[in-house]
């Protein structure tokens, strides 16, 4: 969903006062440019725009293109950026970012097409494990309805999305003109502090109310926000389930262990409540099948039951499997044997037996001649940035540490980089055979003792 709210900008009254800024911000840049990673000064830095502000005032306004990162820019940079400033002005100077201003203000409604994409009834696989809940989103598509209200439960990776997806995309297909808000708590959240913030709360309300669907998903998070949240969900909430709108929530854990107020509690507890089990085996076996046609993967019978049997429970992990055994696949590697697979999925079969970053860093530092200290330090040199690259993939893929993580183990000040590194190595395995080997080998020399 596009941005809702728009933070009013006070414009310099003169030419001139513009220019200073200008040259100021040039002058800032230029230095910026030359202290900052690349990688994180293009994305987040160089794009960013002076705006003039209030007389005598002491605040150099920063305007963002795109108000998501505004966070993130305060969190890492904009210390850096006010040091800068005030050795350019010779004065102490606080830097603010706001959000730019662009030709269309109003509010949008969500593209309803978006909402469930590829996900529908049709290919969503049934099993023991999730019919009850199937049961129950198709229950709101009736036209009378058993209750205007559905609480979806189960652990990460389940099928909640998809379930949800696709019922948002048959009420959308029932009724073109119905407006449907799906978001989850963290948006949520967002929305209503931007909208406090610049106190516009009044607006937030009546534009959610315009809506003939609400869809919220990880309700279980809206615990840990403050209680003025908590309470402008239960008002919006409350708008809905009196006007006999549908609501879907859905949460990884049950309304029980939810830590919300009671009064949301017994209202959650009014319409029905379904609950996806973890896949069984045959579920697994099922999904396995048909993404063995999608993907034209030819896994052998042998070869399903194995990735059933020794993929957890999460059914993104076991798609994640599958995706990577389709490129393997396009490398010519037969993907029916398996050690070979044991080899390449070792980190998504058993994601007990990860492999710890010192051991990658110093098998990629023996690999290339480089010392731990040059890889963990700030050279773009070829001979450093390659294998620096090639340990941030190796380690996204067998160390079980997030793009976060990795990057602050490397002395990173954000997760872009890693994800830089990663498009870098699958964009080079792709078109060298012989890096794609380099690749295939350390990953073999890392399993050696594991498998």
């Amino acid at each position: 969903m596009k941005s809702i709210h728009r933070i009013p900008i006070v414009f310099c009254r003169t030419a001139v006062g513009r220019s200073i800024l200008e040259d100021v911000w040039k002058t800032a840049l230029k230095e910026l440019k030359n202290e900052l990673p690349e990688d994180f000064f293009n994305p987040f830095i160089k794009p960013l725009k002076p705006i003039a502000p209030k007389e005598n005032s002491s605040t150099f306004i920063l305007g963002v293109e795109d108000k998501k990162i505004i966070s993130h820019l305060n969190e890492n940079y904009k210390k850096p950026i006010q040091t800068k400033l005030k050795s350019l002005m010779g004065r102490e100077v606080t830097v603010d970012f706001q959000e730019l201003p662009d030709e269309d203000t109003e509010l949008e409604i969500t593209d309803q097409n978006k909402l469930y994409g590829e996900f529908s009834f049709d290919n969503f696989i049934i099993s023991p494990t999730n019919e009850m809940a199937l049961i129950a989103c198709k229950s709101l598509l009736e036209k009378k309805k058993p209750s205007h209200l559905l609480f979806l439960s189960g652990k990460t990776g389940t099928g909640k999305t998809h379930l949800i997806k696709s019922t948002a995309g048959e009420l959308f297909c029932q009724n073109h003109q119905i407006k449907i808000y799906y978001s989850n708590s963290v948006e949520f959240k967002e929305h209503y502090l931007n909208s406090l913030a610049q106190k516009k709360t009044i607006q937030l309300k009546d534009y959610l109310k315009n809506f003939d669907v609400l869809i919220l998903e990880d309700i279980q998070l809206l615990g840990k926000y403050s209680e003025s949240t908590q309470e402008e969900f239960f008002y919006l909430f409350n708008h809905f389930f009196e006007n006999g709108k549908t609501i879907i929530l859905s949460s990884d854990r049950s309304i029980s262990e939810v830590r919300i107020s009671d009064r949301l509690k017994s209202r959650f507890l009014s319409g029905l409540t379904a609950e996806i089990q973890p896949p069984d085996f045959n579920l697994k076996c099922n999904i396995i099948k048909k993404k063995n046609i999608d993907l034209n993967l030819d896994l052998s019978e042998k070869m399903v039951q194995y990735l059933a049997n020794s993929i957890s429970e999460n059914i993104r992990i076991l798609e994640s499997a599958l995706k990577m055994l389709s490129f393997l696949k396009n490398k010519h590697i037969d993907i029916n044997h398996q050690p070979t697979v044991q080899t390449h999925l070792k980190s998504l079969l058993k994601p007990g037996e990860l492999i710890p970053i010192d051991e990658i860093v110093d098998l990629v530092c023996r690999t290339y001649s480089v010392s731990k200290q040059d890889l963990l330090g700030k050279s773009r040199k070829a001979e450093i940035a390659l294998p620096r690259h090639l340990a941030m993939f190796l380690a996204l893929k067998l160390s079980g540490y997030n793009k976060s993580s990795i990057a602050r183990y490397f002395q990173k000040s954000d997760h872009t980089i890693v994800i830089n590194a990663e498009k870098k190595i699958k964009r080079l395995s792709e078109k060298d055979s012989g890096f794609y080997s380099q690749i295939e080998d350390c990953m073999e020399k890392l399993w050696k003792n594991r498998v």
